[in-house]
């Protein structure tokens, strides 16, 4: 007879932890400077650092800062996070530089960097020219990378994608070319950032028969102070389409299009569509100025703008997208105003956009053709161009004869 225990109560063995030696890996970094690219024109440091081929973003700013943030991206990496590594660090900077002149630039501070972020026992390795994993940080300092946008830059497979964080404010009119030297200007790049928002705001509040059109590009030397902005919309009684218009005249840019068909699932009626377009413009328009003022006839849309949580719960669509667009103007960091204005009176910026409005929705009832509703846009769009310049002309006019009386009297 077999007397041996019963496998149930035998005694469990514990498992023993067999400590893992730590070992090492291989991080690749790449440093460079690019002077003048903040407003205080100090010299700013742009770096990227891959591990196992995986970059990180591209990051701006004072050493301390890019060096330590990078060190703390590294650790935060697979091989870092599975099992304890001593990093070896592959130095770059720049595609001439010296190996000596890097160990003396850079080297002392991204053992120090590492130490902060919680590592010991970092090497360091200078190698001369550039690096093809870290690349990118090439085209940045060169200035075919906007400096107002780089903060943080993300990697989808090998595309460099928008950024995602606030934007670093470098002087006006200006951004960093090659050697330092001064390239494209700040309106440039809010020129391609207004192109880029313009695809977003198409996607959400815009249908794909009567998408969203502009009548071009933002015309403007710099960043203006203060811009006004006029948004209409045109729908009616049991019609299931409804259309927005956005007319900004500071900037010569007339916007109309076919709301999405969300609007009238949804039931939006005319107070969510004139709601619709201030949260469209808002959006667009965001980063363009200190201080930006959205007029509309609709006191509806200004009490929904300043309070969103009383719209109503089954207009989900609506919601969500102007909540999307004030927390993009709180990124922004722009001042933004929402206010009332009489509508069909004298406020020529209001009877421009109710024009850019009606146009889409007679063009999406009548089945006009889009090259119909195109041209009807431009002429709109030559008319408020005229009528911003001559009002230009008359304000000048106004203050040479002030300042020649002015001067008269002193004399």
């Amino acid at each position: 007879m077999d007397t041996s225990p019963s496998p149930a109560v035998m005694p469990r063995r514990r498992p023993t932890a067999v400590p893992t030696a730590p070992g090492t890996v291989t991080v690749t970094m790449t440093v460079d400077t690019a002077a003048g690219l903040f407003s205080d024109d100090s010299t700013t440091f742009v770096a990227c650092t891959a591990v196992d081929g995986v970059r990180s973003p591209v990051l701006a700013g004072p050493r301390a800062s890019v060096l330590e943030s990078a060190a703390r991206w590294v650790c935060r990496s697979a091989p870092f996070m599975n099992a304890p590594c001593t990093p070896v660090v592959r130095l770059h900077s720049g595609e001439t530089a010296d190996v000596e002149d890097i160990a003396v630039a850079h080297a002392d501070a991204v053992r120090t960097a590492f130490l902060r972020a919680g590592v010991t026992g970092t090497t360091v390795e200078c190698h001369a020219g550039a690096d093809p994993v870290t690349l990118p940080v090439r085209p940045v300092v060169r200035g075919h990378e906007p400096p107002e946008r780089i903060v943080l830059r993300y990697w989808d497979g090998s595309r460099l994608k928008a950024p995602r964080a606030q934007p670093v404010q470098g002087r006006a009119g200006e951004t960093i070319g090659p050697g330092g030297t001064a390239g494209a200007s700040v309106a440039d790049e809010l020129t391609r950032s207004f192109h880029r928002r313009l695809t977003t705001v198409r996607k959400h509040w815009s249908s794909s028969p009567g998408r969203l059109h502009c009548s071009g590009g933002p015309r403007m030397d710099g960043r203006p102070r203060l811009i006004n902005v006029y948004t209409d919309a045109s729908t009616a009684p049991g019609s299931r389409s409804a259309a927005i218009g956005i007319v900004c005249p500071e900037l010569s840019v007339v916007l109309s299009g076919v709301l999405s068909r969300s609007w009238a699932r949804e039931d939006g009626g005319v107070s969510g569509a004139e709601l619709s377009a201030v949260a469209a413009a808002a959006r667009l328009f965001g980063p363009f100025a200190e201080e930006i003022v959205i007029h509309t006839d609709s006191t509806t849309a200004v009490r929904l703008w300043r309070n969103p949580l009383r719209i109503s719960a089954a207009q989900v669509w609506l919601k969500d997208g102007v909540r999307s667009s004030q927390q993009a103007v709180e990124a922004y960091g722009t001042s933004l105003r929402v206010r009332w204005v009489k509508g069909h009176a004298d406020s020529r910026g209001n009877l421009w956009a109710d024009r850019a409005a009606k146009l889409s929705w007679r063009s999406a009832t009548w089945r006009e053709p889009e090259e119909t509703r195109r041209m009807k846009l431009r002429r709109l769009c030559e008319e408020v161009a005229e009528a911003t310049a001559a009002a230009e002309a008359a304000g000048q006019r106004t203050q040479r004869t002030q300042r020649t009386q002015r001067t008269q009297r002193s004399a």
